[in-house]
Parts: C-alpha cells; sequence; structure tokens
C-alpha cells in the first residue's frame, strides 16, 4: 500500500492511442471488446506504417519505451530515455484497465468542454438506445508485466477508495 502512495514503476513500450466513443458505463464484456478493438487498431496502424512509412492521422506513434508511474492520484507515462511526462491521467478519469496478453490497455475518459454546439452533436448523434456518449483514449502498451501493471492499477483504486474514507471520517 506504501509503495502506491509513494509510486510504482514499470517498463513497458507504448504501441499507441487511438479514441473510441462509449456510453457512460457499459459493462465489463462491453469494456473488453473495447480494449480488443483498441488494440486490432493500434496493430493495424503499425502494419501500415510499416507499408507505407506513413501512419493514419492519429492512429500510432513508433514504437517508444516508457515508464508506467502508478500511484494513488493519477497515472503518468513517462519517456524511459528522457523522463519527460509523455502523458499525465488522473486516476479518477481512468475507467478500465485489460491486460490482454503481454498487451496493457489503458481506457481513460476524454474531458470534452460543453459549448451549445457540442451538446447539439451529441443530441444529433446519440447512441442506439438514446444515451450521451463519451470519448474514451485507449493507450496500449506491451510489457511483460502487463498483469501485475493492471493488478496494481487497481491496487492504487482500492488505496485511494480507503484514503478517501479515512479523509472524510468513515471507517474503512
Amino acid at each position: 500500500m506504501e509503495d502506491l502512495i509513494d509510486g510504482i514503476i514499470f517498463a513497458a513500450n507504448y504501441l499507441g492511442s487511438t479514441q473510441l466513443l462509449s456510453d457512460k458505463t457499459p459493462s465489463k464484456n462491453v469494456r473488453m471488446m473495447q480494449a480488443q478493438e483498441a488494440v486490432s487498431r493500434i496493430k493495424m496502424a503499425q502494419k501500415l506504417a510499416k507499408s507505407r512509412k506513413k501512419a493514419p492521422e492519429g492512429e500510432s506513434q513508433p514504437m517508444t519505451e516508457v515508464d508506467l508511474f502508478i500511484l494513488t492520484q493519477r497515472i503518468k507515462v513517462l519517456n524511459a530515455d528522457t523522463q519527460e511526462t509523455m502523458m499525465d491521467h488522473p486516476l479518477r478519469t481512468i475507467s478500465y484497465i485489460a491486460d490482454i496478453g503481454n498487451i496493457v490497455v489503458l481506457m481513460a475518459r476524454r474531458r470534452i468542454p460543453r459549448s451549445n454546439s457540442q451538446e447539439n452533436v451529441e443530441a444529433s448523434h446519440p447512441s442506439q438506445d438514446g444515451k450521451r456518449q463519451y470519448k474514451m483514449i485507449c493507450h496500449v502498451f506491451e510489457s511483460e508485466d502487463a498483469q501485475l501493471i493492471a493488478q496494481s492499477i487497481g491496487q492504487a483504486f482500492s488505496v485511494a477508495y480507503q484514503e478517501f474514507l479515512r479523509a472524510n471520517g468513515i471507517n474503512p
């Protein structure tokens, strides 16, 4: 528990990111299908990039060695060589973590500023059942520690929740 408060670092390869539309609270099965779709998109983008030397816009970046820095407040992705922050997601924005073999998919809700035009777009393009949809950014990583990374992120949620309860005078 103390480790998560100070932060845990895992080495991984960042394979790329993609965006998906999602209902606010999809089932676990739907989330897993979304994670698999994100992996498929990234792998397809990598194949396309290799074959024509250029990736589709917004679908892939070259594989980069990174450090995943997991804390109870946030998850940071640091360039392994320079230690520059590439991504920084508050833990509360993470909606799903999947480990698929040696692949980790980290799904985070995108903050979309509210404006009349945005609400009109959502109102004119509702999902099939009429619920509002949200943009999810899906980051795909490869690591031998994929399962351990996913477990550590889950534990970070648990520890953060216990800390929240303590801070509010509730016995966890």
